[in-house]
């Protein structure tokens, strides 16, 4: 194992590695390979980490090792580029991957630890709030409409049987006062009407884009990262997964 020598005192080189990414007394000075009597500045220690890697791990511990490492050099470099303001889109995308947290998917756990308060919005009944639920069912995992009658959109009377309402007037009413206290948007395009979800009130996965965002920011922002959310600003419109589409 590499001794190498610094300011006097003796080191293995992951002793180095940890003290310098610890210390600022660690930033400067000269060290020397004991074994070989080579030198090289403290600030050139990590070029020798593929000796320290080959010495101490075996082959499959090695590549997570280098595979961290330069995990971890490319995370410090693109987060000195979003605090420079110079990250691309692209680039931030690899950032908010780098920290460990699946791509803007919000899972019924996280909601039901910290937003207690977003349980059942004031105004909205128990069941009106059990409708909203079951109106939920209605959509698959990535909330896309789920084709479940030969293939073809769900419609009108699907939704009014599910939800046991006795006409489409009702059906409206309904989707009116859930859009009121922020549980869903209702836009229209053309001829077809849609209706998105507010992921913080859906108690399950759900994955969403900017459409989603935009609705539902205020919401939204508690739950995202910093990186999140200057990512959705960032990106372009696209499709809108979080989206129940209503055929007449």
């Amino acid at each position: 194992m590499s001794r190498l020598k610094y300011k006097e005192d003796i080191y293995t080189l992951a002793e180095l590695i940890k003290l310098r990414s610890l210390s600022k007394l660690y930033k400067e000075g000269e060290v020397v390979d004991e074994e070989n009597g080579n030198s090289l500045d403290i600030s050139e220690i990590d070029s020798l980490r593929d000796m320290y890697i080959s010495e101490l791990m075996g082959t499959n511990e090695k590549e997570r090792t280098i595979k961290k490492i330069k995990g971890k050099e490319l995370k410090q470099i693109l987060e000195e580029k979003y605090k420079n303001n110079t990250i691309s889109k692209e680039e931030l995308l690899s950032l908010i991957k780098l920290n460990n947290k699946k791509f803007f998917e919000i899972s019924y756990d996280d909601f039901y630890i910290v937003n207690c308060k977003k349980e059942r919005p004031k105004g909205i009944t128990i069941l009106e709030y059990g409708r909203f639920m079951l109106f939920l069912d209605l959509m698959s995992y990535r909330n896309i409409i789920e084709h479940k009658c030969n293939g073809k959109q769900i419609k009108n009377d699907t939704i009014l049987t599910k939800l046991e309402l006795n006409s489409v007037n009702a059906f409206n009413k309904f989707i009116a006062k859930l859009s009121k206290v922020g549980m869903v948007a209702k836009t229209k395009k053309g001829k077809r009407t849609y209706i998105h979800i507010n992921p913080t009130y859906a108690k399950r996965k759900m994955v969403m884009d900017k459409t989603i965002y935009q609705f539902f920011k205020e919401d939204l922002q508690s739950y995202l990262s910093e990186y999140e959310i200057r990512y959705l600003e960032m990106e372009d419109s696209g499709s809108t997964p979080s989206t129940v589409e209503i055929i007449n």
